[in-house]
């Protein structure tokens, strides 16, 4: 019998104390989570992307979904083909960001856990190495670790697609976003 969405909150609740408010659903692409009470979903642009905002309209967490299918063939040829490999590719490259000021970017994975939920879901904690360079009258770079990021698989045959789960922009997660981000991994349904 494969579980339903109802029996992954169910096991949620129980567990974790935490209960769920409602549902993000992805029929194209055919996967479901739910999310807690307190929480709301906004998936501009056709569901590309989610934002989980809590009840004051703050941007809590950021998913981003990426899939291999969607890119030009020429780009397709040159990124990695693996879920893993290309989900750090994608998640290393949603890091970066310029501007007047500075830049910022992270180069390299600093550690990373591979994980299966009960549901069966394949999922891998990412923490990145993280370069903040500063431009004008004071110069200088910082490194930092920044994460956890996760990576979910959503593939279902053929090229990978990717639930990246991260903070916006990528800085450190505290308690309660790393909890949130473990609710919705949890409670990850695959269509399959």
């Amino acid at each position: 019998m494969k579980p339903t969405i109802l029996t992954a909150i169910f096991v949620l609740v129980f567990l974790t104390g935490i209960s769920s408010a409602g549902t993000y659903a992805d029929e194209r692409r055919g996967f479901s989570f739910g999310y807690p009470a307190g929480y709301a979903i906004d998936a501009p642009h056709g569901g590309h992307y989610f934002y989980l905002k809590n009840t004051d309209g703050k941007k809590t967490l950021m998913g981003q979904i990426e899939d291999l299918s969607e890119y030009p063939r020429e780009i397709y040829r040159e990124l990695k083909t693996q879920f893993r490999d290309f989900g750090v590719d994608r998640a290393l490259l949603r890091c970066g960001a310029d501007g007047p000021d500075g830049s910022a970017y992270c180069p390299a994975v600093n550690s990373e856990r591979e994980f299966t939920t009960a549901n069966g879901v394949r999922a891998i904690e990412l923490y990145l190495d993280h370069v903040q360079e500063f431009y004008g009258e004071k110069p200088g770079k910082t490194k930092t670790v920044t994460g956890p990021v996760y990576l979910v698989d959503l593939s279902r045959g053929g090229s990978p697609v990717v639930l990246v789960i991260g903070t916006v922009p990528y800085k450190q997660m505290d308690k309660e976003q790393k909890e949130l981000a473990g609710f919705i991994i949890d409670a990850m349904m695959s269509g399959d």
